[in-house]
């Protein structure tokens, strides 16, 4: 496991007293309740520690916290933080059950379709929605592929080997692939419908 997690996101101050409204990128938004130390991370910065004062559930099911840390103190002091990644030590994390993964040892994993055609690298979590994270895999070709997994799409995650292996919607991979791959997908891996999980189209 690596030394610090991506635990979430900060999405946006709330309140006048500094508390940051910040997604979950954990299964359990409960992982937040016994932290004591945070660091946050805005671009090329280097992260910066904050001592944890109180956390608060705003939306367990849409897995959002209110977060209030140490030295931010007001509204305009937390609006400094937007869209700051929520680091914290590994070791300050319970160890994940047999069945669940933290993200960030899946980041670099191979990802191969379901026919076991490779699509790409795990490169980032893009963001989190309510039932599932919405992941960025990097083709071979350079693309940026946005990838909803959700559990009806994912056939195998494995962390240990650096594998990951999905059945995305009809139609997603063609989507990101087709302007700028002049070979076409196996015909196993083509479908006649398409959704993209960034808005533009349907998602499941």
């Amino acid at each position: 496991m690596a030394s610090q997690l991506v635990l979430g996101r900060v999405l946006k101050p709330h309140g006048v007293r500094g508390e940051l409204k910040c997604a979950c990128h954990a299964e359990d938004v409960e992982a937040f309740v016994a932290l004591e130390r945070v660091w946050l991370a805005r671009g090329q910065a280097a992260p910066r520690a904050f001592a944890v004062r109180k956390v608060r559930m705003a939306s367990p099911a849409e897995q959002v916290v209110l977060l209030l840390l140490e030295g931010i103190a007001d509204r305009t002091q937390a609006e400094a933080w937007r869209d700051a990644d929520i680091l914290v030590d590994a070791a300050d994390l319970p160890p994940p059950d047999d069945d669940e993964v933290y993200i960030e040892d899946l980041l670099g994993a191979a990802v191969l379709l379901a026919d076991g055609t490779p699509l790409g690298i795990f490169e980032h979590l893009l963001e989190t929605a309510e039932e599932y994270d919405v992941w960025a895999i990097r083709s071979p070709g350079g693309q940026e592929i946005l990838f909803p997994a959700h559990e009806d799409f994912l056939v195998e995650v494995d962390a240990a080997t650096q594998r990951i292996v999905i059945d995305p919607p009809p139609g997603l991979v063609d989507i990101y692939l087709a302007e700028s791959s002049s070979e076409p997908l196996p015909k196993e891996a083509r479908h006649d419908q398409s959704a993209r999980p960034d808005g533009s189209g349907e998602t499941p």
